[in-house]
This record gives structure tokens, C-alpha cells and sequence, in this order.
């Protein structure tokens, strides 16, 4: 007997093949049956009117933590999201979760100093000990095992140090990882040269894992990729940029490793990258693409940024809280900071205007720009800008507008190297305004809007978000709807899927998932979440 029979549904099956009707009969974790019989079954879905596909992948979070506090991971789960990948831009939880906790405040890392453990597999047993609504594949962060070995020294690794860090890596891929991320803007991955990545590529290549990168110059061009005016964008920092995707193909035709290049989020040098990658691979370099469906930033409150700007940033990372604030209250630091590549985001005059004020406590500043509140103080949007974020007396949640929400280009969503990766991370569900985005609750529906408004088929659209990631990353047995594969599915109705997270209010849940089951369990059932947590982290075998 099967446990769950899903009928008359239109299956479409993650290959990109056309959709054909059957019914799919799950036992245990996996299919056991698709045809036109209908078996008996424990529980009867009937799909009429509704595709019947894989669960979807995000490829790009960074999500390992958020497991521990939150295994529900409703933002996901809404969306059909039933994998994810983390571990990435360089920031891991192997060997030294202290590195991972330094992409959070200090309030919000403070959660984490207890969870202890010195291994993947240490890390993995909690998770899978108290379960999650979605699956969870680590990658190991370049940053992680640099800062473990070597501080945040801005220089080469000596030979003993260089073999530290691949034994480490050697170590975390026996155990199960997918690969190494590198987050080539951060520190301290960013001191790392070509050769020390060739070097460790080295270890990937023997152990089967993939370079997964965060190139160098993405977060300066990402000021513009929000600003709906390309124009901005200095020709030097697209030139920039365009040499960090050329180091990563470098690095993947050197190590003879594949390469995935993360988070490609705007229409700035698109056409280039994509132009690079596909003449890579005629050459026989195996290089893939995740794409963001939301180029935005982050809204963030005032403290968190005041943090983002320190401990991300080679200059000021060392240097004591506070003096940095002092440094910060001088105009000469402001002005070098606002025509720094790295802070153009929040401080360049071009940008620090458009950034909206909310939770302010003053109805005077409430859902009004940085850029008229200045005007009215007589002050530079710059200077608001860095007052704000010094202002200990209150956190004020900064909002990028909602015209930043442009159309994404063509090639971002159809190019068939493409996957989805939201880039979504999330800090304390107590406080979650701390740094939050709609990418975290809508990037799949905004993903499949823009799919079907470009004329791709729905068929193309789930391949990219099922098995070409699963493929990817080393998960044969799941990211198609097949007998004997992991039962990790979904039953929805396209038309119904929809997001509803805005900027101003991102924690909105999306809607249009009727079923969602992860290895058999119904996590989604009629629209409402089971409370089941089936999820795992999983591991590969080496």
C-alpha cells in the first residue's frame, strides 16, 4: 500500500520534458509509482487543475544558523522551497562557528556561543536531532577556514599555513560537504590570491566538491544593480567586476573543478558575464550560474549596519567598537568612506538619499526618504546617513524604496545555466527587522512571474529550480519526479502562487503552495503548515 497516492495532477517532472498527466504514488521517503492506476493509498491528493512537480531549490543562502532557532524556515517553506544550499560568500560553520557569527550583530551572534561543535557532522546532529521544514546542504566557507588558520592577516598563507587549510578543507569534505564558497569583498577571504585558491580547488578536485563563489567587485557594482539607473555605474567597477568572474573561470580551468558563480543580480555587465561563461565552457571549463530574483539590499536597522560596515571591511575589522564610532564622527573619515567602492551602497551621495526611514519613533521621519529629511536639517544625506547608524539611542529600520524593484533582465531568469539563489539571510526571529528582505519570503514567485512574463515554459522554469541544482551539487536522487527518488514534491496551481513580502513589509508569507512533502511528509497540507519537520541536513558521501 502506498502512504500518499497524488492524482489526476499535471506531472511536470524537473527534466524540462513536457508535462504529461499521471498519478505519483510516494512510500516512505520515495516514489514508488507514477502511472494512470490508481493504487490504494493511505491519503489521497487529488492534484486536478494543479502541477505536480519537485520540491525547488535556493542554491544561495546562508541559512545555517537560522536552522538551529527557526527549524519551521516558514519563509522558505511557503515558496516550495524544500533545499537549501549555505555556507556561502566565504562564511561557514566549519571548523569555527566564531568566523559565521561575524556575519551578525553581537546581539544576535550572542545566541550562538553555546551551540558547540568542532565538526560538520557535530553540527548536523542538532539539526537533524530537532528537524526542519526544508533540507539543508553546507558548503565550507573559504573565509571560515582562512580565519581559523591565519586571523585576519591581509597577506599570502605560508606552506604550513596553506596546508592547514587544506587539510581542513580535506577533513570538512570527508565529512559531507558540497564544496567551498569563497566571498571574495569580505574578510578575509578577499586577502586570498588566485594561486591559494588554486591550491585548495586542488583538494576539491580530489574529494568531488564544487568552488562556489561570491568574485571579487560584486558588492561595490550591487550599489547601482537598486539604483534603476545603470548609468551610475562607474565603467571602472564594471571592469572590475568583469576581471573577478574571469579569476573564477581561471581558477575552475586550473583546478579543473566546477565552478558556480554566485548571486548574479544586475543588467549592469550582464551580457558580458553571461558571453564569458558560455565561451568558458566551450572550452571546456564546467561553470554554472545562481541568480538573485530580487536586486535589492537588504532593509537593515541603524546598529546592524554600524556593524556591516566594520567587521566586512579590511580597513576597520580590527579596529576597537569604540573607536571606530569616534572615527566615524569625523568628516574627513566620512568623506573617504562615502567615495569608497565598498560603502557606496549606504554612503555615496547617489545612493544614501533614496534609503527610506521607518521605525523611527518620529512621525516627522517615518516612511520618508534620507534625502528629504536632510534637505529639511539643512545636512548632507551622507552625514543623516552616519548619524543615524551612530544614533545608540534608538534602532531605525533603513528601507531601500520600492521603485528599486525594476524589471529583471532577460538573461538573469532564461539562460539555461541558470538557478535560483534568494542570498537570503536572516538574523534573530525575536528581532527580525534586524536585517531582512522579501528575497526571503517571495524570491520563487518572483522568480516564476518574470520566467512566464519572458515567455519561458513552466517546464524550463522548474528544471532550473529542481534538478539542475540537485544535479549540481551532488544530489542525483533528488530534483526529478521518478520512481525510486527521494519524494521531495509539490502540488500547486501556477497561477496561484504569488508573493506577498514588500520592502516595507518583507516577513509576509508567500501563497499558492496547497502541498508540499519533503522525503514523504506533508510539511504544507491544504495550504497550512503540519508542524512535521522532516528536513535534514544532508551530507554527501566521499
Amino acid at each position: 500500500m502506498l502512504d500518499v497516492l497524488i492524482k489526476n495532477g499535471r506531472v511536470i517532472d524537473g527534466t524540462g520534458n513536457p508535462w504529461y498527466r499521471a498519478n505519483v504514488g510516494i512510500r516512505g521517503d520515495r516514489i514508488a509509482y507514477i502511472g494512470t492506476l490508481e493504487p490504494e493509498a493511505r491519503q489521497v491528493v487529488d492534484a486536478a487543475g494543479c502541477a505536480v512537480t519537485p520540491g525547488f531549490w535556493d542554491v544561495h543562502t546562508h541559512s545555517e544558523f537560522q536552522l538551529l532557532i527557526e527549524p519551521d524556515m516558514l519563509g522558505y517553506t511557503f515558496q516550495g522551497i524544500t533545499t537549501v544550499v549555505s555556507g556561502n560568500c566565504s562564511f561557514g560553520i566549519y571548523p569555527d562557528k566564531r568566523h559565521k557569527a561575524q556575519e551578525f550583530t553581537p546581539s544576535e551572534a550572542g545566541q550562538y556561543r553555546d551551540l558547540e561543535w568542532s565538526s560538520l557532522e557535530g553540527y548536523a546532529a542538532p539539526v537533524n536531532r530537532k528537524g526542519t521544514s526544508v533540507n539543508s546542504i553546507p558548503l565550507i566557507g573559504h573565509g571560515t577556514i582562512r580565519w581559523t588558520v591565519m586571523g585576519n592577516e591581509q597577506r599570502a598563507p605560508r606552506p604550513d599555513e596553506l596546508k592547514k587549510m587544506e587539510d581542513l578543507l580535506r577533513e570538512g569534505m570527508r565529512q559531507g560537504a558540497a564544496g567551498m564558497s569563497t566571498g571574495l569583498d569580505y574578510v578575509p577571504s578577499r586577502f586570498a590570491e588566485i594561486e591559494e585558491l588554486v591550491a585548495l580547488g586542488g583538494v576539491l578536485r580530489e574529494t568531488g566538491g564544487i568552488y562556489a563563489s561570491h568574485t571579487r567587485w560584486v558588492s561595490p557594482l550591487y550599489a547601482y544593480s537598486y539604483n534603476a539607473n545603470e548609468v551610475l555605474c562607474p565603467t571602472e567597477d564594471r571592469a572590475r567586476h568583469i576581471e573577478g568572474i574571469r579569476e573564477a573561470i581561471e581558477i575552475g580551468r586550473r583546478a579543473e573543478i566546477p565552478v558556480q558563480i554566485s548571486h548574479l543580480h544586475t543588467s549592469a555587465v550582464i551580457g558580458t558575464e553571461m558571453a564569458m561563461i558560455h565561451q568558458a565552457r566551450r572550452e571546456g571549463v564546467d561553470v554554472t550560474v545562481d541568480a538573485m530574483s530580487y536586486n535589492v539590499p537588504f532593509s537593515t536597522l541603524s546598529d546592524t549596519l554600524l556593524t556591516l560596515t566594520k567587521t566586512r571591511s579590511p580597513e576597520y575589522a580590527d579596529v576597537p567598537w569604540e573607536e571606530y564610532c569616534a572615527m566615524l564622527r569625523r568628516p574627513e573619515v566620512r568623506e573617504r568612506m562615502s567615495r569608497s567602492p565598498q560603502y557606496r551602497r549606504y554612503f555615496w551621495p547617489e545612493t544614501a538619499p533614496r534609503w527610506r526611514l521607518a521605525q523611527t519613533g518620529d512621525p516627522a521621519m517615518d516612511g520618508r526618504s534620507v534625502g528629504e529629511v536632510a534637505k529639511e536639517r539643512g545636512m548632507s544625506p551622507v552625514d543623516l546617513m552616519f548619524d543615524l547608524v551612530l544614533d545608540r539611542s534608538r534602532r531605525i529600520l533603513i528601507v531601500p524604496p520600492e521603485e528599486v524593484l525594476v524589471e529583471l533582465p532577460r538573461e538573469q531568469i532564461t539562460d539555461d545555466l541558470i538557478m535560483m539563489g534568494s542570498d537570503h539571510l536572516q538574523g534573530d526571529p525575536k528581532d527580525p527587522y534586524a536585517r531582512t528582505s522579501p528575497r526571503g519570503f517571495a524570491a520563487v514567485p518572483r522568480y516564476l512571474e518574470h520566467a512566464q512574463r519572458f515567455g519561458q515554459s513552466l517546464e524550463t522554469t522548474v528544471r532550473q529550480l529542481s534538478s539542475l541544482p540537485a544535479a549540481r551539487f551532488g544530489f542525483p536522487e533528488r530534483g526529478t519526479i521518478a520512481p525510486h527518488q527521494i519524494a521531495d514534491a509539490l502540488v500547486f496551481r501556477p497561477e496561484e502562487v504569488r508573493g506577498r513580502a514588500t520592502m516595507a513589509d518583507p516577513l509576509q508569507l508567500a501563497e499558492g503552495m496547497r502541498y508540499v512533502f519533503i522525503a514523504g511528509q506533508p510539511v504544507i497540507a491544504a495550504g497550512k503548515h503540519t508542524d512535521r519537520r522532516p528536513g535534514r541536513v544532508l551530507l554527501r558521501m566521499v
